[in-house]
């Protein structure tokens, strides 16, 4: 039985999830700057597909001037990790899987050819507690600039926390 995702509002936009709208609050929390269904794109026989999130940034590894991440409640099945293939391969920038709450699932994840890599199979991340390793491939650019580990629990803790009931979300306070 698959559960309705309820839309959310958060910061003026209506997502299509809850869950979309933590991993919003976990980006805020990260000072990250984020857009929000920017742009869709023709994926040939996967149709036209609009991606959840883009995240500019200038690293290379990222490709076009930043990635995307596609926000999922559970794991991906194929067709979903067949999309998210394409789009990396269609628009030359990496791209991410995400699903369940922040840090509780390793990332899957896309280079700008479509290849697949997984953030379990880092060995840069597999000695890092498990909820940071699971996300930290989406933040090793900003890691690298001296992002401290404790702001990630943080903000993990407070997207995992967040309220959208009554226009309640997670303090700043408590990042």
């Amino acid at each position: 039985m698959e559960i309705k995702a309820i839309e959310t509002v958060y910061k003026g936009y209506r997502m299509r999830s809850r869950l979309e709208a933590r991993y919003a609050v976990l980006f805020d929390a990260l000072n990250i700057k984020w857009e929000y269904e920017k742009e869709g794109y023709d994926l040939g026989k996967f149709g036209w597909h609009l991606p959840d999130f883009w995240i500019p940034n200038d690293h290379p590894i990222y490709g076009d001037g930043g990635c995307w991440v596609e926000i999922k409640g559970s794991k991906p099945n194929d067709h979903e990790k067949m999309i998210a293939m394409k789009l990396a391969e269609v628009t030359k920038s990496v791209t991410f899987i995400a699903y369940g709450l922040p840090g509780e699932n390793p990332l899957l994840w896309y280079d700008r050819s479509g290849a697949v890599f997984s953030g379990e199979n880092s060995c840069l991340f597999s000695s890092m507690i498990p909820e940071i390793a699971n996300i930290a491939p989406l933040f090793c650019r900003n890691m690298m600039c001296g992002m401290n580990w404790m702001d990630i629990g943080k903000a993990i803790k407070a997207a995992k926390q967040s309220r959208f009931e009554h226009g309640q979300f997670g303090s700043p306070s408590e990042w």
